[in-house]
C-alpha cells in the first residue's frame, strides 16, 4: 500500500491529531492559498486568513481548495465580510477548522455550523472562559508579540486556583 493509500486508510482521528502538531496561520488580512495548501501537502494544518476583502476572501477559498490535498481552516477577524454561507458547498467538506480572531463577526455556534471545529482567539483569562463556555473547541492565545492589527497589549492567561 503507498503511503499516501495509507496515510487515507488510517481513522480520521488519529490523522487530525497528527496534522495538529504543527498548526500554520496565513499572515493576517492576507490570504495565502500557495502557502495554506503546501502546509496540507506536507502533513500540518493550514489556517487561511479570510482578510478583509469578500472577492479576494473568496478567490482565495477557492484556490485553496483546488490546490490543497488537505482539509483547512480558515480565519476570521473582526471586518472579515465573508458570512458562513460562503463556506458551504463543496468548501463544506475541505474547511473542518474556523479560527475566530478577536471581535470575529462570527459566534462559536454559527462558526461550528456542518461540524467544524472552532479555536477562538483569546487576550485574557475571561475571554478564554467566555469561549469556552461559548462552545469552542480550543484557544488561541494572542500576547504583545503578535502580528498585525492593533490588538497588542501583552495580558497574561495564566492564573492559580
Amino acid at each position: 500500500m503507498s503511503s499516501a493509500a495509507s496515510a487515507h486508510a488510517q481513522p480520521a482521528q488519529a490523522r487530525r491529531a497528527d496534522r495538529d502538531l504543527v498548526v500554520v496561520i496565513s499572515p493576517f488580512g492576507e490570504p495565502a492559498p500557495h502557502l495554506i495548501a503546501a502546509v496540507g501537502h506536507r502533513g500540518a494544518l493550514g489556517i487561511l486568513d479570510l482578510g478583509l476583502d469578500a472577492g479576494r476572501g473568496r478567490e482565495a477559498l477557492a484556490a485553496t481548495a483546488a490546490w490543497s490535498s488537505a482539509p483547512f481552516g480558515v480565519r476570521v477577524a473582526q471586518g472579515c465580510p465573508l458570512v458562513v454561507g460562503d463556506l458551504a458547498g463543496d468548501l463544506a467538506a475541505v474547511v473542518d477548522t474556523v479560527l475566530l480572531g478577536v471581535d470575529a463577526p462570527w459566534s462559536v455556534a454559527e462558526a461550528a455550523r456542518g461540524g467544524r471545529r472552532v479555536l477562538v482567539e483569546v487576550l485574557s483569562v475571561q475571554d478564554a472562559l467566555r469561549a469556552l463556555a461559548d462552545g469552542a473547541d480550543g484557544l488561541v492565545a494572542r500576547g504583545n508579540e503578535a502580528g498585525g492589527g492593533s490588538v497588542t497589549s501583552r495580558r497574561s492567561l495564566c492564573y492559580s486556583t
